[in-house]
């Protein structure tokens, strides 16, 4: 079955999704909502009425495969347009923390945020081509180029880390060593 009901539908229950790199229950915090979520949540239907209107596919299994593809296809293509604007962020971050710290005109330095526009571009030149080469279904709705939406998602994994990894390195570990609102808040060390 495949359908499709607002996000606030009683008996719908989000739980968040977590990602490797997510602290928040090392940390004791837990940002979790019951009634909407990002990152991936894991969606539990407890007693949901769907009506009929919402139904899209029930027992129609030929279809599902070709479903999976159109819907993976569009998220990979606009996931690393996403990405790549997020790296255009962090590029901007690094370049401020190189003026405070005084390495503005250090060299390898600047190399690093080359590497990082490259790859910023890289992704958003994957998106846009995989757009430019869909084509026209029957329905005369148009089809993005799988090829290319995969292959924005599999640089997409790999060149995010690696901004990542770069823009600390450009500030000095300072973006990802700083203590957390729970050092600052700490009676003992916070004022210090």
């Amino acid at each position: 079955m495949a359908f499709a009901v607002p996000s606030d539908t009683q008996g719908l229950i989000h739980v968040v999704g977590r990602s490797s790199l997510d602290s928040r229950e090392l940390e004791g915090v837990d940002c979790g909502n019951v009634r909407y979520s990002k990152n991936c949540p894991t969606l539990i239907f407890d007693r949901v009425f769907v009506p009929k209107h919402r139904i899209f596919m029930c027992g129609e299994t030929e279809f599902a495969v070709d479903m999976v593809i159109k819907f993976s296809s569009f998220h990979r293509q606009s996931h690393g347009g996403c990405k790549s604007g997020k790296i255009d962020c962090m590029i901007g971050a690094a370049l401020s923390l190189m003026d405070y710290n005084g390495t503005a005109k250090i060299s390898h330095h600047k190399q690093k945020i080359i590497d990082m526009l490259y790859r910023a571009e890289t992704l958003y030149g994957c998106c846009l081509a995989s757009s430019y080469e869909g084509r026209k279904m029957p329905s005369g709705a148009y089809f993005i180029d799988t090829i290319l939406s995969n292959a924005s998602k599999i640089h997409e994994g790999k060149e995010l880390s690696e901004c990542i990894r770069l823009m600390i390195d450009i500030c000095g570990g300072f973006v990802a060593d700083m203590p957390s609102d729970k050092d600052f808040d700490h009676p003992e060390i916070g004022p210090c």
